[in-house]
């Protein structure tokens, strides 16, 4: 058994022993004991719903889901106002238990007696939940707009906060407008062509836009990412390739143009230049008075083109041809 049932268990067992105390002393004084035995079955009811305690150290906020806890117990039972602060005093345990006990203990047992549950809210609302802070809490609402959050959290939010305004929620038509209005444009601004009377239609409705809207923005970012995708991958790829094949082809033209030489007419020989078949000169120097084979002069130089593209052929004549020319 954790230690929060053991002190709801424990909680339980004085709040019985209280009231057959109660219910002795009201036999010994002589009242009829139907009230007795009513108040002991609103007790044993009571216990059966699991009640939440409050210690007074969870914050704001926890005191006013504590009382709503008792309330919605409340709801079952057929109970008094005295009955009512009856149970929940047991539930008021540690800090906010001493608290109560030392409250308590400034009021008359007239007093005590009368005491309503509206009056034992209040006193504990003050203490725990005070008005400055209830007041924060509705100019926080006056100034709730979804923005950036999901429709999810607002309409979260929107309940949460609607509480401490009521005067502004009130009635179905003015709670539907208050969360229109302060909805996302794209979403409130194709509500707003629509006449909705309940909250409930407006939040359908705008839930309905909502998941439209996140539709179209998921189909347009797949869009934008395979446009991508193809542009920078297989397209630019193959234009690349492209480029590349047809510079390649280019080139390798041009070479076979300059590698392949057509037979000379005049002496039907293969070499490039002017041919000098028949003008009795060297054809290595281009002087008269020798051939190649005995020509002392020094080779010519290369060109650039000539020596990026390799070494030149050279068109030499055997001796005998050289001696018939």
């Amino acid at each position: 058994m954790s230690r929060q049932q053991q002190n709801q268990a424990t909680i339980v067992r004085d709040l019985l022993r209280v009231v057959q105390d109660l219910g002795r002393q009201q036999a010994q004084a002589g009242p009829a004991s139907a009230n007795t035995n009513n108040t002991n079955s609103i007790v044993e009811q009571f216990r059966r719903y699991k009640p939440p305690t409050f210690n007074g150290i969870t914050g704001p906020l926890a005191v006013e889901e504590w009382i709503r806890g008792l309330e919605r117990i409340f709801k079952q039972l057929s109970c008094t106002d005295a009955q009512k602060v009856l149970c929940a005093e047991f539930m008021l345990v540690d800090a906010s238990g001493h608290w109560w006990e030392s409250v308590s203990r400034t009021r008359t047992e007239a007093q005590q007696r009368n005491l309503t549950w509206a009056r034992f809210k209040e006193e504990v609302m003050g203490k725990y939940f005070p008005q400055a802070l209830r007041d924060r809490k509705e100019i926080e609402f006056l100034q709730l707009k979804q923005g950036k959050m999901t429709l999810v959290d607002y309409e979260r939010k929107f309940e949460q906060l609607s509480r401490y305004a009521v005067h502004l929620v009130n009635t179905e038509q003015k709670k539907a407008r208050r969360f229109e209005l302060r909805l996302r444009p794209k979403i409130g601004g194709i509500i707003e062509s629509h006449e909705f009377t309940t909250y409930i239609q407006v939040l359908q409705r705008a839930q309905a836009i909502a998941n439209r809207l996140e539709l179209d923005q998921t189909t347009q970012e797949n869009t934008e990412f395979l446009g991508k995708r193809k542009w920078n991958g297989t397209n630019e790829g193959k234009g690349n390739g492209q480029n590349k094949r047809a510079s390649f082809e280019r080139r390798l033209e041009s070479n076979k143009s300059n590698s392949v030489l057509t037979p000379c007419p005049k002496c039907n020989k293969a070499h490039r230049g002017e041919c000098l078949y028949g003008n009795n000169v060297c054809y290595r120097c281009g002087k008269q008075g020798h051939i190649a084979t005995n020509c002392q002069e020094p080779p010519p130089k290369r060109d650039n083109d000539q020596s990026k593209k390799g070494p030149a052929r050279v068109f030499a004549l055997t001796q005998q041809e050289a001696t018939e020319n």
